[in-house]
């Protein structure tokens, strides 16, 4: 009988057990459909209570922690946490690993390499020991960036740009006086910033001697009810992509839109159609000439849950496939918020992937010279954070940035911040050629297409096409390189400057020119000043071919005209070595047009030596410019 009883109450015991872990179970399956229908606080009360009852309820901790995460309530996260492992970890380890993610994530660095080293001397030989192995290592990266701390000097831009409200993703103009910002405004007047009825808007501020003006709306059409955000503008200031999500004309959930800026403000915004998915696109960066587009995407066929993305602008306006930046960039976690600088080689990012301080860090790469991205470079602490960080732009002279923070002491929820980059971390300084182009005889603007070329490399780097309206144009000037400049129009003689800039170039003297183009008329002609020759010698040299591929496009654009190659010197020398000198560095361009398929009777050739000097030869500067080649129109 005995016996019996004992039985019995084992079975009961068991049964009981059985019962409350399936009263347990219920209740967790409870609170989750509560957590994904955004009821957080019954959630939580119903897994509070579960542990009430069972405090080694491992999944009851689980989802407690991700309901804090959400909440962006950390110190709860990790109370909850770290009790999770104080009473479930023996029988379910994984905890550790989970424990030590929330920690490194938080910036608990040492505290994490704790919880990841419990792990691995509790079950050496689970199949996450490689997964912990790899974030033992991010531990020990992030330690060493903390020890080694970069200089950091964060200014806030001022009540100005910042105010009560969220305000992000700046874009700076190329002369740094001009900014166009995201802002998150409440929908109705007198509303909490920090409150869900909110929506995004841009504004801008100019840079004045007392700071910054007070900021403004975008004038046009391109703010809305709806939300627009994270926007790029082009270097000339007329091109702006951003992303607006949850749109009529939308193909996902977030996609990128273009906007054009004419006489009467922005235009209503357009789908990239070519470019977004059904998935999400966001966080556009555009080339300082508008014609390379890098953007953060999650569509099917990348690396990780984000990656980033290019895609280059074609001939008639519309952007190209799509291609995915390589796994030097890209990681099987995300990467987020590119910015390209205006020297078009120099690429920051944001990841979670690479090894860093915490959750998302700053990252740079560069293009070398075959085109290939270099190894991306944490930026350091602290300008990286435990926190994550959301991106940074970075001034046409490659040693300031900018950047949106939370800190103590801004005006409000997260304002926009400048600080001066590490030499390590800084671009390529960038200048730029801008002008104004119009008809020499009416002096009416003029649409041109103007293009700055490498002339090492015979390489189209800057691309743009002046204002209908006044002519002007925007092109960047990375230094230290010699570029030739070209405006072609149809009718009229196309304009050529040689552009050289060394390192000490500085952007407070970028280059202004009020250009005039001729019709082509016979007796019209231009000088060459992107022909070179070697010393004493009518041999071309290969920096000369960009500018006679130049000829060749107009000769070919207009087919009846007829031209002289005319080959000029200084008065070193006699005058019969120079009369022959000069007419054989003509021969030499009028056989290279020649050879790529110039009709003969279409050219000639003549060298006038040192007999028509068109500056004083008294001077080193003066004989330069009178060693010239000359394209004059016949017919």
């Amino acid at each position: 009988m005995t016996k019996l009883i004992f039985i019995c109450c084992f079975l009961l015991f068991i049964f009981r057990g059985f019962a409350q872990k399936n009263s347990l179970d219920n209740a967790y399956d409870r609170a989750l459909n509560y957590f994904k229908t955004g009821n957080l606080a019954v959630a939580k009360e119903i897994l509070k209570h579960n542990l009430d009852d069972d405090s080694a309820h491992y999944k009851s901790y689980e989802l407690l922690a991700e309901i804090f995460l959400s909440l962006e309530q950390y110190d709860s996260l990790l109370y909850y946490y770290r009790a999770g492992v104080r009473h479930c970890s023996k029988k379910y380890p994984e905890m550790y690993f989970y424990l030590g993610n929330y920690e490194f994530y938080l910036g608990n660095i040492s505290q994490a390499l704790e919880a990841y080293n419990c792990f691995i001397k509790q079950v050496p030989k689970s199949n996450l020991v490689n997964k912990v192995n790899y974030q033992i290592q991010r531990c020990k990266y992030a330690m060493e960036l903390m020890n080694n701390p970069v200089t950091f000097n964060p200014k806030n831009l001022g009540d100005g740009i910042n105010s009560n409200c969220d305000e992000y993703y700046p874009y700076i103009s190329s002369n740094d006086s001009v900014i166009i910002f995201t802002r998150k405004v409440p929908i109705f007047k007198g509303g909490n910033p920090a409150s869900d009825n909110t929506q995004e808007d841009f504004y801008m501020s100019k840079l004045t001697e007392e700071g910054w003006t007070q900021a403004i709306p975008l004038k046009g059409n391109i703010n809305t009810p709806m939300n627009e955000g994270a926007q790029t503008v082009t270097a000339d200031g007329k091109y702006m992509v951003f992303t607006a999500c949850n749109r009529r004309d939308g193909k996902g959930s977030c996609d990128l839109y273009f906007s054009e800026l004419t006489a009467d403000g922005w235009t209503k915004a357009r789908n990239l159609t070519e470019i977004n998915t059904m998935f999400w696109e966001s966080q556009p960066s555009i080339s300082a000439d508008g014609r390379v587009l890098y953007f953060a995407s999650e569509r099917q066929g990348g690396i990780g849950n984000a990656d980033i993305y290019v895609s280059y602008r074609q001939s008639d306006g519309r952007w190209s496939k799509p291609q995915l930046l390589d796994t030097l960039i890209n990681t099987p976690l995300a990467e987020t918020s590119p910015f390209i600088h205006p020297d078009g080689r120099t690429l920051y990012f944001c990841s979670n992937g690479h090894m860093g301080v915490g959750g998302f860090d700053i990252f740079v790469t560069r293009l070398d010279e075959n085109g290939n991205w270099t190894k991306p470079k944490n930026l350091g602490y602290p300008i990286n954070t435990p926190k994550n960080e959301i991106g940074l732009v970075v001034s046409s002279t490659g040693t300031k940035a900018y950047i949106t923070s939370s800190r103590e002491g801004g005006y409000g929820l997260h304002d926009l911040y400048e600080f001066d980059l590490p030499v390590e971390a800084q671009a390529n300084t960038v200048s730029y050629f801008k002008g104004t182009i119009k008809d020499k005889e009416t002096g009416k603007p003029l649409a041109v297409t103007c293009e700055i070329i490498d002339l090492e490399t015979n390489k189209v780097v800057y691309s743009v096409v002046s204002d209908t309206t006044d002519g002007s144009f925007l092109l960047g000037l990375p230094l230290g390189r010699m570029y030739g400049m070209y405006c072609s129009a149809k009718g009229y003689l196309f304009y050529t400057e040689n552009i050289q800039l060394d390192k000490q170039y500085s952007k407070s003297s970028a280059l202004n020119r009020e250009i005039s183009l001729q019709k082509i008329s016979p007796g019209k002609s231009i000088i060459l000043p992107n022909v070179f020759y070697d010393t004493d010698s009518f041999r071309l040299k290969p920096t000369s071919f960009a500018e006679l591929d130049k000829v060749i496009t107009f000769l070919q654009e207009h087919p009846k005209v007829k031209i002289e190659i005319s080959g000029h010197t200084d008065n070193t020398g006699s005058d019969l070595y120079n009369l022959q000198l000069s007419e054989k560095r003509a021969r030499s361009v009028y056989q290279y047009l020649l050879q790529k398929n110039i009709d003969a009777t279409r050219l000639t050739y003549k060298g006038y030596g040192s007999q028509q000097p068109i500056s004083s030869n008294n001077t080193m500067e003066g004989r330069a410019k009178n060693r010239r080649t000359e394209l004059k129109i016949i017919q």
